[in-house]
Formats: C-alpha cells, sequence, structure tokens
C-alpha cells in the first residue's frame, strides 16, 4: 500500500480544499494519505512517505517563505521520491474545455473527473481553480453570449439572494435555460465535490438542491453554440459587425 504525503501551504482556505479533494481520490483508491500544513509548527517529516505531494498559493509572483524552505530543506529526499507540485496563481486565468487550446496563449485545465463526464466536471475544475467569492462559466464555442450577461447575472443574484444565477432564452415558443451560462458562489464546491462522488452527473438535479434564479435574456441567437464546420460558418454569418 503506497503512503502518500500531500503538504500544502494556504492563505485563505483553498489550497486546503484541493488538498483535500486529491486525498479523498488517492485514498479512494487505496492509498493511505496523510495531510500536513506547510508553516504550521514543525516541517512535516517527508522520508516515511513514498509518494509526495506538495500544494501552494502564489502570490504576487511568489511562494510563502515556508514553502521554499521545505523544498529546499528536501531536495536529496525529493530527487529519489516520486513527488509532484501543484500552484495557484493570484492573477485571472480561463477555464477552457478539451482541445488544443494552448496555442491561444491561455493556461488550460483539464477535467479533474475521467472520460469527459460532462458540463460539471468542468465546473469542478472551476471552482477548484477558484480564487474569489464568485465564479462566471461560459462556453467556449459560444462566441456571441450577450455583453451584459455577467453584470445581469450578478445583479439578479444579489437581489434573489441567490447561490446559481442562470441564463435562459426563448427556444420554440418555450424558455430554455442555459445552466452552462451561470454565475454561482465559491462556496458551493464542497456540494459539488460529494455530488459527483455520489456518482450523479446530471447539471439540473445538482442546481435543484440549491437556491438558483433564472435571467432571461430576449436573443435566442446569443447562445448559439458551433460544434460542426456548417454551425461555425452560420456563426460568422451572424457575427455582430
Amino acid at each position: 500500500m503506497t503512503r502518500v504525503l500531500i503538504a500544502y501551504s494556504t492563505v485563505d482556505g483553498q489550497t486546503l480544499r484541493i488538498a483535500e479533494h486529491i486525498a479523498q481520490r488517492l485514498r479512494g483508491d487505496g492509498h493511505t494519505v496523510t495531510l500536513a500544513e506547510i508553516g504550521s509548527g514543525a516541517p512535516p517529516q517527508l522520508s516515511p512517505y513514498d509518494k509526495i505531494v506538495v500544494g501552494a498559493s502564489i502570490r504576487y509572483g511568489h511562494h510563502r517563505k515556508e514553502v521554499y524552505r521545505l523544498v529546499e530543506a528536501s531536495l536529496p529526499l525529493l530527487q529519489f521520491t516520486a513527488a509532484a507540485l501543484w500552484q495557484r496563481r493570484d492573477r485571472e486565468r480561463r477555464l477552457l474545455g478539451r482541445g488544443a487550446y494552448e496555442a491561444m496563449g491561455v493556461p488550460v485545465w483539464p477535467d479533474v473527473l475521467p472520460d469527459y463526464p460532462g458540463p460539471l466536471a468542468g465546473l469542478l475544475t472551476g471552482l477548484e481553480r477558484c480564487e474569489t467569492p464568485y465564479l462566471v462559466t461560459v462556453p467556449c464555442d459560444t462566441p456571441h453570449f450577450p455583453a451584459d450577461l455577467v453584470a445581469r447575472l450578478a445583479a439578479t443574484l444579489e437581489t434573489e439572494d441567490a447561490e446559481i444565477a442562470m441564463a435562459a432564452a426563448p427556444e420554440g415558443g418555450a424558455l430554455r435555460t442555459q445552466p452552462v451560462f451561470c454565475l454561482l458562489k465559491h462556496e458551493l464546491l464542497e456540494s459539488l465535490v460529494n455530488y459527483l462522488h455520489s456518482g450523479q452527473r446530471k447539471i439540473d438535479r445538482w442546481t435543484a438542491q440549491h437556491r438558483c434564479v433564472v435571467v432571461e435574456f430576449d436573443d435566442p441567437a446569443a447562445f448559439f453554440n458551433a460544434n460542426t464546420l456548417a454551425e461555425l460558418q452560420h456563426l460568422q454569418s451572424i457575427a455582430p459587425r
């Protein structure tokens, strides 16, 4: 049985949440996992472990001093131990779906769940990376979404004291919700982790568990997405001038 140490440095608690999520996944695979906070008391002892994971936030381009001290003091051991490092930055990032988007010059984060289990997997990754109280999601294949999307979602979320604000638009004589165009509170991360680990995947069932408000937009074409060449050409033909 593999013994794994997850050593983390956290400021606002988000790195701890990520560490706990990784630990839960590893324990589910049968590993023995220990969580240790860097900078809280004596430095964690690394030698008893087969694998070591270090997680740390980056503030103004730097880790906290305790992280550097731990890594520098443990370099001889880390060179001969299976080790990994993840980092959280304090600048804006974009979350993109599958595909070769690296060439666009923006960071790309893969789903933390395997086999493309649906939009909630991308939402989970976004919440895990989010460093603000709120997260906005927009699909990368829908470029003509309303310019006032975020402002209207935020205003309605606050007015209705909701946890999730979701866009909707008329389609075929009825109002159709657009759940992947949403603004939600970061504090919903734990709820989503528990929901996905229970085997559930339906986004509407998860949002129904929370205070969710629908924000109606007039133009259904604003939410048109392109998954084929023909659909892309159609989007180009209706692009705003």
